[in-house]
């Protein structure tokens, strides 16, 4: 067979349909708290051009480093660092330190060598890595900007063999040069710390493992930002028999059936078997809790029902109370709760109404296949005999549609020496209900959170600054994701059938640039959503179109909108004046969403400290995988 000619003309056609636009560089600052800012343009390197690599050194011995940009089809572009230039004339310059490595040959530049130079501020590492890309290469001579130092203590080259060099009292402002020919061996490594936890899992008797049935949600309903399904299994402590030492409740997926273990005088543990608990495994437990439910002093467990599967009144939705026989025995009491068939998330525990007994709140997650709508979730009243009404309506009607709930607890936040209910959820703010004699009550906006809009997974509770006063964190997203928040420029899910179908659509939208744009592509769009068809042909008249220009006016109106304006794991400060101040959690804590804290004083100063865990997998392949927690 001839291949088949292409005529030039055809070519040319095709070629200059192909959109072909220049683009400015970025250069990001260090803000010195693992946050970046992109200062290209105030730096002077916002020109538009088509550039395919860079290169720095100080090309002028001037102590800062200058830049080479390689452009395609174009001259390269030199660009001389003016910083200490501009600090002379205020009398503020920076110091530095250049480092040149003599390595032993062949590796003449000393390649894979690691220097760390400590100052009063602290120290700093860099290695000896220079190749940048396919034939790149930045300067063999290590630079390093050491702020107002005047001097270095401490300089440290460990070069690739393992031979060391130190320096002490270094001047600042000068390059040094390391000859490996005079590097020494290492000295002994220093021993290891003894290690804070130890884990000793093999011997605990705990063999039990948390089974996820495969269901794949974007299938049901492809526009949601993240599976609800998988937020993780149920997780229980409390002493059944009343020997003094914790027993555990490990809730299991769907068709998986939830695991009670008993543990022993060595600490170790055994499990029991509980035939309610194996003919109820149709249910996915997403929380559970050991409370005294009936009054009679031993530890009852009700475990919640979610998963986000199972739609309508299906049984398995039903949240289930087991009661203790006095022996350490559950057995389920199919009549203790009232019949609600919601979707749950979390269940909290408290004398609301101050009459002796244990009541409680259930959350719940979401309304299966109708992501995007409010589930009802419930305040429920004991009678003292472990029997629960729904009380939702004459005690906290706001409750019917608080929102997409994931956590909640009960603390005295203005020291009345009544529970009120804090609960967090998905597009929701951090919501406080101060009781009010066994009422709840809307106080979100005096406490200061109408704008705390995010997608938090998690609370707890512990006076942090040692005033006296409960103080709050709250895990969120995290802010180490494609998707960025502000009370100005919020995430937002439009919920509306955009399809004409019968079925409603989430169009999820982030702003960039100052512009409001869907998150999903232009194939998604269409496949799902057919009428943009009709007014869209080609794929260059939806290009860069916003969420407004895409869907008419009279679909956004009659949408309904969530937002998110804050995806930063918090805490809260509570002023003791019925006002929280927010403060963000440090970095690494923002590194993954957190769905679990464990607070502490770990380290025996006196000060509570925070134990978190995290990471989600639930995503879109074109969103990521959040795991750069260590979980």
């Amino acid at each position: 067979m001839k291949p088949r000619a292409i005529a030039l003309d055809s070519v040319r056609d095709m070629t200059g349909r192909m959109p072909s636009e220049p683009l400015p560089n970025f250069a990001f600052r260090a803000n010195g708290d693992l946050t970046f800012e992109n200062r290209a343009e105030a730096w002077g390197l916002a020109q538009p051009t088509f550039s395919s690599g860079a290169a720095y050194a100080d090309l002028d011995n001037d102590g800062d480093l200058d830049l080479v940009i390689n452009n395609v089809n174009g001259p390269a572009g030199l660009f001389r660092n003016d910083l200490y230039d501009l600090a002379a004339d205020s009398g503020a310059a920076p110091a530095y330190l250049a480092i040149k490595l003599k390595g032993r040959a062949p590796n003449h530049f000393g390649v894979g060598a690691r220097v760390v130079v400590a100052t009063k501020a602290g120290p700093q590492m860099a290695e000896q890595w220079p190749v940048r890309g396919f034939q790149s290469s930045v300067s063999p001579v290590l630079h390093l900007g050491l702020g107002q130092a005047q001097k270095v203590d401490r300089l440290t080259v460990t070069w690739p063999d393992g031979t060391v060099q130190e320096l002490r009292d270094v001047a600042v402002n000068q390059t040094v040069v390391l000859d490996q020919q005079e590097a020494a061996p290492a000295p002994p490594a220093r021993a290891l710390e003894t290690p804070l936890w130890k884990d000793v899992s093999a011997g605990s008797g705990l063999d039990f493992r948390h089974e996820e049935n495969t269901f794949i949600e974007f299938n049901r309903e492809p526009f949601i930002p993240r599976y609800v399904s998988t937020e993780g299994p149920a997780l229980a402590v409390g002493d059944l028999n009343r020997d003094g030492l914790d027993d555990l409740f490990f809730g299991g997926g769907k068709f998986q059936e939830g695991a009670l273990f008993r543990q022993k005088a060595d600490g170790s543990f055994r499990r029991q078997a509980v035939g309610d608990l194996e003919s109820d495994a149709r249910s996915e437990d997403v929380d559970a809790l050991f409370f005294d439910a009936n009054g009679d002093g031993w530890q009852d467990l009700y475990v919640v029902s979610g998963g986000n599967e199972f739609f309508g009144q299906a049984d398995p939705l039903l949240d289930r109370l087991y009661l203790n026989d006095g022996r350490g025995n559950l057995e389920r009491a199919p009549d203790a709760l009232p019949r609600l068939f919601n979707n749950g998330s979390c269940v909290a525990a408290a004398d609301l109404d101050g009459d002796g007994d244990v009541d409680l709140f259930a959350g719940s997650r979401s309304v299966p296949r109708a992501y995007g709508e409010a589930p009802a979730s419930y305040l429920l009243l004991n009678d003292g005999k472990g029997n629960f009404r729904d009380a939702t309506a004459e005690r906290a009607p706001m409750l019917t549609n608080l929102g997409l709930v994931s956590d909640a607890l009960w603390q005295d936040l203005n020291g009345d020496r009544q529970p009120d209910l804090v609960v967090v959820g998905e597009w929701m703010p951090v919501t406080v209900l101060i009781n009010q004699n066994g009422t709840l009550r809307d106080a979100t906006a005096e406490w200061g959170l109408s704008n705390s809009h995010g997608w938090w997974n998690h609370l707890d509770a512990a006076d942090f600054n040692g005033d006296g006063k409960v103080d709050l964190v709250a895990g969120n997203l995290g802010l180490n994701s494609m998707l960025q928040a502000s009370p100005e420029q919020p995430v937002q899910l439009f919920i509306n059938d955009f399809a004409g179908s019968g079925t409603p659509q989430q169009i999820l939208t982030h702003y960039l640039n100052g512009q409001n744009y869907p998150l999903a592509s232009v194939d998604q769009l269409m496949t799902h959503i057919p009428t943009l068809r009709e007014g869209h042909s080609s794929y260059q008249e939806v290009a860069g179109k916003t969420f407004e220009a895409l869907f008419p006016a009279v679909q956004r109106k009659a949408a309904t909108v969530l937002k998110a304006q804050t995806f930063a794991s918090t805490l809260l400060l509570n002023d003791g004046q019925g006002h929280f101040s927010r403060k963000q959690l440090p970095g690494p804590a923002q590194f993954s969403p957190i769905y679990a804290t464990h607070i502490s004083d770990l380290d025996g100063d006196g000060h509570p400290d925070l134990l978190t865990g995290g990471n989600f997998s639930g995503v879109t392949p074109d969103e990521g995988r959040y795991d750069a927690s260590y979980g």
